[in-house]
């Protein structure tokens, strides 16, 4: 006997990044300080790749590598995350940098380890010891200051977002972590605006422009259209950084084979479920709850036409004992009148892309999004919350991601650029555009860092990175190296999609190089976004030409040039450094051919990326880019 369970849907207070399909008015302006101490090596000399041979575990390695480049003490720096990628066998350890005691939020390094015990890449953001030291006294006198309160920094966020601000003091409901009460995190409740109960202030620090260590109150803020991460100064109340955790993209659905109306007509799909990912199936709890509407492990869809995020109340189509999900659906009516079919829509996908990114390595401890993570590391109460058709926006669509153990967020909205009216849950690269927000912000950084994409170029990229996901998973076996993509061609009523220029292999129908970044057009995310998903959709081409073509997106252990893409972009992720540049995250994806393919295809990928502008001699210097169309020797 199938039984309807109650899966709390509470939203949990937290620091998330921001996407959309495509650009929207900004209402904030989203910042954070620009380390110009970054690193990211590959080059790793001898001493260095051999360090791991002498300790018991990658995270005794990282710690060493660590503590023997910046010269720093162990409690200096604190384990972050740590897990072994299944697919190569690299092991992944994250750190964070402390100072008297407190983290550095903006100081991390990244050590990729492979499975020989060697260190063959870190990405940095760590202060030296010897520069700790000269700052140490100003950092220290400024820390003793406290002139800002809790409640001044949750003012001084509220009064940056446009918010009202709380005029009594608000109740703290706990202050008790710790043996230093002064030390510990204070949890306030009543903050205007915020959706959430509490709302959980750490005292920590970040790294400023000019490089010092500025004493900062750290809190995440739940609105009803955002979920953003601020930093606060507790000497002067400014706001140092601000974070968006939002990424504005039996069922009978628009399913791979047609994956639009535009592509064709919906198709009955059986048993979908993938049972390595998901166990239990897509309605299934490990109590034995079986769901029978759109609720399960990865997922819960609802429709949200009233625009107020709130589950209580809304519609969620029932498959009932059979769990035969299929509505009916009048495309010339108004979206509003077949909104049961579009929720099936967004949750068959969401469901399969969990699946899927689940072979490819977005697994429990790479921070996937799941309710229950079966042991399997991790943290678990983090399904994904989608609303469809939103009732609080037009045209566009967004993920909120924040770090692993609390809940994505993915709103989709109908178009209204077209008559009738487009709901964009039914074009299926609109909501694999918005889930891949939620693998590039989790895999990069490490899962409970959802603060790694958030500079411009890195920001773009993501944009990027989620339109050659959505190509990758359209592809079909009748394309070749001339065929051409539209990312939205349905929602937006026009062949050539939501996109400048279509994605192609031709400098004609696309132009796009690394200088174009010189352009000031290009100084927005999106625009960054189709510079590199079509320098990706080179090397999509280039190893298909070279490796052939899979049919099953599932088969990661496949050979075939599209799904190996799909391997180095998705390894690159997790080997970048935080916030990646166009440079370090094309060697991150050739260090993951390395590993995966051992160079077989390094010309390939040096090739395909040349074409586009990014080859050896490509530079960015002060904001100049310049491109370069050569090679490594031997290719």
């Amino acid at each position: 006997m199938r039984t309807v369970g109650l899966l709390t849907l509470a939203l949990l207070a937290c620091g998330t990044v921001v996407h959309a399909i495509i650009a929207s008015e900004t209402r904030q302006q989203f910042f954070s300080p620009k380390l110009s101490h970054r690193v990211y090596r590959t080059d790793m000399p001898a001493e260095t790749a051999g360090v791991t041979a002498q300790f018991a575990s990658p995270v005794d390695a990282a710690i060493k590598l660590a503590t023997s480049t910046y010269q720093l003490k162990t409690s200096e720096m604190v384990v972050r995350n740590f897990y072994t990628s299944k697919d190569t066998g690299i092991s992944h350890v994250y750190l964070r940098q402390k100072f008297a005691g407190r983290d550095i939020d903006n100081a991390d390094m990244n050590v990729n380890i492979g499975p020989a015990g060697n260190v063959i890449s870190f990405g940095s953001t760590f202060l030296p010891a010897s520069h700790v030291a000269d700052i140490a006294l100003t950092a220290t006198d400024l820390a003793n200051v406290e002139a800002v309160s809790a409640q001044d920094a949750v003012n001084s966020l509220l009064v940056h977002l446009g918010l009202p601000k709380a005029e009594a003091p608000l109740p703290v409901v706990s202050q008790v972590d710790g043996t230093n009460a002064s030390d510990s995190p204070i949890v306030v409740t009543g903050v205007p605006g915020s959706v959430d109960p509490a709302t959980e202030l750490t005292k920590t620090y970040m790294i400023t422009d000019e490089g010092q260590l500025q004493p900062v109150w750290s809190l995440a803020l739940r609105t009803a259209d955002d979920w953003v991460q601020g930093h606060v100064s507790r000497t002067d109340g400014s706001v140092v950084s601000l974070v968006s955790w939002k990424s504005r993209a039996t069922y009978n659905v628009y399913s791979k084979d047609h994956p639009s109306p535009a592509a064709g007509d919906r198709d009955l799909v059986v048993d979908p479920a993938n049972s390595g990912a998901s166990p239990n199936g897509w309605h299934g709890m490990s109590d034995g709850t079986v769901y029978t509407d759109t609720r399960g492990n990865n997922v819960v869809a609802t429709e949200n036409q009233s625009g107020d995020y709130e589950w209580d109340g809304k519609t969620r189509p029932d498959g009932g004992e059979t769990l035969e999900f299929s509505f009916p659906l009048d495309l010339s009516q108004d979206p509003s009148t077949y909104s049961d079919a579009a929720v099936v829509n967004t949750f068959y996908w969401n469901n399969l892309l969990h699946d899927v990114y689940y072979q490819y390595g977005f697994t429990e401890d790479a921070g996937n999004f799941q309710e229950e993570n079966f042991g399997k590391g991790g943290k678990d109460q983090d399904s994904v919350q989608a609303f469809a058709q939103s009732g609080d926006g037009t045209n566009n669509a967004w993920f909120m991601t924040p770090p692993d153990g609390q809940r994505g967020t993915m709103s989709m909205f109908v178009f209204t650029i077209t008559d009738p009216k487009r709901d964009g849950d039914l074009e299926a690269d609109v909501i694999i555009h918005e889930y891949t927000h939620g693998l590039s912000n989790r895999l990069t950084g490490g899962p409970a860092n959802s603060n790694c994409l958030n500079s411009l170029e890195a920001g773009g990229m993501g944009e990027g990175w989620s339109d050659i996901m959505a190509v990758l998973f359209q592809l079909k076996s009748t394309d070749t190296h001339d065929t051409n993509y539209a990312i939205g061609p349905y929602v937006s009523g026009a062949p050539g999609g939501l996109r400048r220029n279509l994605y192609s292999t031709s400098a004609t129908t696309n132009p796009s190089t690394y200088s174009d970044l010189n352009d000031p057009s290009n100084q927005e995310v999106h625009n960054i976004g189709e510079l590199w998903a079509e320098m990706l959709y080179e090397v999509v081409w280039a190893m298909i030409d070279q490796a052939g073509f899979e049919s099953d997106i599932y088969n990661a252990a496949s050979t075939a040039g599209n799904t190996l893409t799909m391997r180095y972009i998705i390894n690159g992720m997790k080997l970048q450094p935080c916030n990646p540049t166009f440079i370090t995250a094309r060697d991150a994806i050739l260090q993951a051919e390395q590993q995966i393919t051992e160079g077989n295809y390094k010309c390939t990928l040096w090739n395909a990326f040349a074409k586009r502008g990014l080859g050896v001699g490509a530079s960015a210097q002060q904001s100049s880019y310049t491109s370069s169309t050569e090679v490594p020797e031997g290719c």
